[in-house]
C-alpha cells in the first residue's frame, strides 16, 4: 500500500480526463506496445500535441524534420515513475528508466521529429479577497517559435510577437527565505524590460499576472504591479488577471499557460473574465492606481492605424526566479 506521506487531500483540483491522458498513436511514432505503456502519460501527451501545435502553425513533421530547432521544456514533476514502482512494479520493463526521467521529455521530441540543435528541460481565486492558496492542475502548451523576419518570409501564421522577454532572480534581498519572492526584484525587472524596450506603459492594455491565489503573494506582485504602472485616473485601468483562475496552479506548465492565454485573447480580440474572482483583496491598492480585476469579456479598446494593443506577462518560478515578457499583436 502507498504511505500516507504520499497522500494529499485536496478539495478541488483541476485535472485531465483519462480520454486526454490514454492516448494510443504508438504507430504513428514507431513505438512497441511495450515500450508506449511504459512511456510516461506526460511524454505521451507532450509528443501529441507537438504534432497538433504544428498543425496549427501550418506546419507539418516533415517540413520540420531536420530542421535546426530547438526544443525547450519547462516540467515541474510526474507521478507516474513513482506509481509504477510504488504501486505497479510488475509493468517495469527494460523502458521503464529512459521512459519516466524528466530531463529525457525534451530529448524525446528532439528524437521522433528528427530536430537537429539543442534543448533544455528546466525543472485559485487570483486576486480574490477569498484567496485561500492555489489549486493544483494538469496542464502542457507549446508554442512554435520563430523570428519575425523568417515566418513573414515563410508565410507562417503568426499569432503575436513577442517583443522582449526578461528574467532575474533577488538572490536573498529583502526575503524571510528562498520561496519568497520580493517585490524589490519584481520592481527592478518591470523598470528594467520597460525601460530598454523604450515601451510606454500606458500602452499596456492588460496584464497577465503570475496570481497564484495566496494571501501573500498576490497582494505582493499586484501591488508592485499597481506602483510601477501606476495609473492615474485619468489613464486607462489598469486590468488585471491570472489563467490559474481558469486552470489552476499548472505548475510547470503555468508559464506556458499565460502565453497561450494571450495569443486566444489576441485572436478573439478580447481579454477573457477572472475567475472565481468576488471581491478585491483588501490588500491590494486597488482604487488609488486604478487596478481593475475582468469579471467578464472586454474586448480590445479600438486604437489609431499605428498602434498596436500590447500586453505584459509576469511568471514567477518555484526557486523564485521572475520573469518579464511583453507581448504585441502582430
Amino acid at each position: 500500500m502507498m504511505s500516507n506521506f504520499f497522500k494529499k487531500l485536496l478539495r478541488a483540483s483541476y485535472f485531465m480526463s483519462n480520454q486526454q491522458w490514454d492516448i494510443s498513436e504508438a504507430s504513428f511514432f514507431n513505438l512497441s506496445d511495450a515500450e508506449a505503456r511504459s512511456i510516461d502519460p506526460c511524454y505521451r501527451l507532450l509528443m501529441l500535441k507537438f504534432v497538433h501545435v504544428l498543425d496549427n502553425a501550418v506546419y507539418s513533421v516533415e517540413k520540420i524534420n531536420g530542421t535546426e530547432t530547438l526544443a525547450h521544456i519547462g516540467q515541474f514533476s510526474t507521478d507516474h515513475a513513482m506509481t509504477i514502482t510504488r504501486m505497479r512494479p510488475e509493468h517495469g520493463s527494460k523502458f521503464h528508466r529512459p521512459n519516466t526521467l524528466l530531463y529525457n521529455t525534451s530529448a524525446r521530441l528532439l528524437y521522433y521529429f528528427n530536430l537537429q540543435a539543442s534543448h533544455m528541460a528546466v525543472w485559485c481565486r487570483s486576486f480574490s479577497a477569498d484567496a485561500n492558496g492555489y489549486a493544483k492542475g494538469d496542464g502542457l502548451g507549446l508554442l512554435l517559435l520563430k523570428r519575425l523576419s523568417d515566418a513573414e518570409r515563410d508565410g507562417d501564421r503568426i499569432h503575436y510577437v513577442i517583443r522582449d522577454v526578461l528574467s532575474g532572480h533577488d538572490g536573498n534581498q529583502d526575503k524571510i527565505n528562498f520561496v519568497v519572492s520580493s517585490a524589490a526584484e519584481q520592481g527592478r525587472l518591470l523598470e528594467n524590460i520597460y525601460s530598454r524596450n523604450n515601451s510606454d506603459t500606458r500602452t499596456i492594455s492588460f496584464v497577465e499576472a503570475h496570481g497564484t491565489g495566496t494571501p501573500v503573494g498576490d497582494p505582493s506582485e499586484a501591488n508592485c504591479l499597481c506602483r510601477f504602472f501606476n495609473r492615474s485616473n485619468l489613464d486607462p485601468l489598469l486590468l488585471l488577471g491570472s489563467i490559474k483562475s481558469n486552470l489552476g496552479h499548472t505548475e510547470g506548465a503555468a508559464g506556458i499557460a499565460s502565453l497561450i492565454k494571450v495569443a486566444m485573447c489576441m485572436y478573439h480580440r478580447g481579454i477573457t473574465a477572472n475567475m472565481q474572482f468576488t471581491l478585491p483583496n483588501s490588500k491590494v491598492d486597488a482604487q488609488k492606481y486604478s487596478l481593475h480585476i475582468l469579471q467578464n469579456f472586454l474586448p480590445f479598446p479600438t486604437l489609431s492605424d499605428n498602434e498596436k494593443i500590447a500586453i505584459g506577462v509576469n511568471s514567477f518560478g518555484m526557486d523564485r526566479t521572475t520573469t518579464s515578457a511583453i507581448i504585441e499583436e502582430y
